[in-house]
């Protein structure tokens, strides 16, 4: 695999995993919400909440990077790699908004990038 292939896949990834972050801070702040309420109420939260916006923001760009990538590689090779995001989506978690991640749940997350790593090599 080229290594700019593997640069824009594993960037997407890392934008994406912030951008769940942003969307769950930004959700902290929403409080509790139905799937139809969130529904009726979905862009009045994207233009009133700035986590929310930014998530939003940063996912779009992260989706153009991906399909970006997409035109250049395989899905079976590129599609694994997009987990890369869980490991970031773990990190900004303890650090952003002071989630605990119990040692099962890094077992679990580093055994999925094992995976990642076992179909990216040659």
């Amino acid at each position: 695999m080229e290594v700019i292939i593997l640069l824009l896949v594993v960037s997407a990834a890392i934008l994406g995993g912030s951008a769940q972050v942003l969307f769950k801070k930004g959700m902290t702040d929403v409080g509790e919400i139905s799937v139809i309420e969130m529904t009726k109420q979905f862009l009045k939260i994207i233009a009133t909440n700035r986590y929310i916006l930014a998530g939003v923001v940063i996912y779009a760009i992260s989706t153009i990077i991906y399909l970006a990538a997409l035109s250049k590689g395989e899905l079976s090779m590129l599609y694994p790699i997009i987990a890369v995001s869980y490991i970031v989506a773990a990190i900004l978690s303890v650090f952003v908004l002071g989630e605990r991640i119990t040692l099962i749940r890094w077992i679990g997350i580093f055994t999925i990038v094992a995976g990642v790593v076992m179909v990216v090599w040659k």
